[in-house]
């Protein structure tokens, strides 16, 4: 071993003398190489974690994140109710807005190099509704094509025409700002040339999703389970490599993500720092900047309607001190929310009003003949929604109803609130511009997270979609609105302010159901 580093520093030197005479051993020019570039890596906190990597299986927001960066959809959607194209080229639809013609980018490629086209889509949507593929969060939101029935199952009628161009069949007509922006989020690409020799039956619990591969902006590196996935930008992604070399997200605990960023431990965060601590704790600190978002979040009360009828919704409703709730936990920073939709919208119904009355509610219990005597639980997860399911536990025992707090994961409360096992969850959307964004979650033939049993609310939402005159659709949203509201199938409790926090490493950025990775700017 010591022989070995006196060779190694006689080599140096020699090396070093070498170099010099190379230069004409001029030693007053500057040494011309840059040092390297430092990595860019930005640090994404998440106050839960994704159920998996495997994009026909997401429950929720938390697994869409860290999904839609790996694998890719055909279009997403922006804030003025646009589309803005990913995968997809253009679409061409029918004069019965029931078949879209998708001419693919021809640009776009696998994480291997491989070039995508046409039959990898057909063969996914085929695949993923095949019946030996059963027991999947996600695949559901293929009930709206034809040939499948209401979980998504069957012979699914979608086909490539050539190389980059799909056929897709709708059983209802809709034009494709309706449509995809109420399903853009759930339909993915998978590499058939990886997975094609794979039977069906294995596909959904392959080792594959421990380590996929996909073609969205984002290639995976590494996950650890429950806790973090480290990503790296893809330098062919299509609509351009994202200006960072490594993006992290780290489920981290909500109590200490002001400390977090504080700390630099985490440039940016979902769901985000609550408003009112962002504009006092984080505002002026140096390293760190916010971004007001015209989204809101919509905090909203699942309640299982198989359990509650229409009358008995209404009523809990009505018993909730929503305001005391917006005060508790907004700070000034949002209000009691009537609807699901985005306040900004065009689509919102401001006409709505909610009126506390639990003298009027216990009155409409008595008289629909509720249970008092019964012990009914409501989930909640972090510690926000904990502290909001304790002023709902307090508002319902004033009027007599029992409840137990529930706590857990979102996922396993996700879970409980869709095969009944909790009465009630307290839940979270992201708003945003279409006004049928939710309508899955309005499908009585799917197990919903309020176990919808009356499918007019889901009807309501397709003749929204179905209407091409603006104004039409705009009173067709509004009534809509107005008979959820009424009837509570969602109760709707508050739609607080966002204030994303960054670190000044990165700006540009956008909630998380509007996320355009590739045009973050990141210093």
């Amino acid at each position: 071993m010591k022989s070995f580093k006196k060779l190694f520093v006689i080599l140096l030197a020699l090396t070093m003398v070498l170099s010099f005479a190379a230069c004409g051993g001029n030693s007053s020019e500057e040494e011309s190489a840059e040092p390297a570039s430092e990595e860019k890596v930005i640090v994404y906190g998440l106050d839960s974690a994704w159920n998996r990597l495997m994009p026909y299986d997401m429950l929720g927001m938390y697994s869409i994140i860290p999904c839609e960066k790996i694998f890719d959809r055909l279009c997403g959607f922006d804030n003025e109710n646009i589309i803005y194209y990913r995968a997809a080229e253009s679409i061409d639809v029918s004069d019965d807005l029931k078949t879209y013609t998708v001419h693919l980018r021809q640009d776009s490629k696998w994480h291997d190099g491989e070039p995508v086209t046409a039959y990898d889509w057909e063969w996914t949507f085929k695949t993923m509704s095949q019946p030996e593929f059963e027991g999947y969060g996600s695949r559901g939101y293929l009930a709206p094509f034809e040939g499948v029935d209401a979980s998504g199952t069957g012979d699914i009628q979608i086909k490539a025409l050539d190389d980059y161009t799909l056929e897709m069949h709708l059983k209802d007509a809709s034009t494709p700002e309706a449509f995809f922006g109420s399903y853009s989020y759930y339909y993915y690409v998978l590499p058939k040339h990886l997975l094609e020799d794979i039977p069906v039956a294995e596909l959904g619990t392959h080792e594959f999703w421990n380590n996929p591969i996909g073609s969205g902006p984002c290639k995976f590196v590494s996950e650890t389970p429950g806790y973090e996935v480290v990503l790296e930008a893809f330098d062919d992604y299509y609509l351009g490599r994202p200006q960072f070399d490594k993006l992290i997200y780290r489920v981290q605990d909500a109590a200490a993500k002001s400390a977090n960023f504080l700390a630099g431990d985490i440039d940016l965060s979902w769901d985000t720092v609550a408003a009112e601590e962002a504009n006092t704790t984080l505002k002026d600190h140096e390293g760190l900047h916010l971004e007001l978002m015209e989204n809101v979040v919509n905090v909203m009360l699942t309640i299982n309607n198989e359990k509650f009828p229409a009358k008995v919704r209404h009523a809990i409703d009505m018993a909730i001190d929503k305001q005391l709730i917006v005060d508790s936990i907004c700070k000034g920073y949002g209000q009691i929310a009537t609807s699901m939709l985005m306040p900004s919208s065009p689509y919102y119904n401001n006409d709505l009003e909610f009126v506390h009355d639990p003298e009027t509610a216990k009155k409409t219990l008595e008289e629909e003949g509720f249970d008092f005597s019964q012990t009914y639980t409501i989930g909640a997860g972090n510690e926000s929604r904990q502290k909001v399911a304790a002023i709902i536990q307090s508002s319902l025992a004033e009027i007599g109803i029992q409840t137990e707090i529930i706590t857990g994961d979102s996922s396993s409360l996700i879970a409980g609130s869709r095969d009944g096992s909790i009465d009630m969850v307290i839940l979270q959307s992201t708003t945003g511009a279409s006004p049928t964004f939710l309508i899955n979650s309005f499908a009585a033939n799917t197990v919903t997270y309020s176990r919808v049993q009356d499918n007019k609310y889901y009807e309501m939402h397709v003749a929204v979609n179905q209407a091409t005159d603006l104004e039409e659709r705009i009173e067709l949203a509004k009534e809509m609105q107005k008979v959820i509201f009424e009837e509570s199938p969602y109760i709707w409790l508050y739609d607080q302010e966002i204030y994303m926090v960054c670190s000044d490493k990165i700006s540009n950025v956008t909630v998380a159901n509007n996320d355009k990775c590739w045009e973050w700017v990141v210093n």
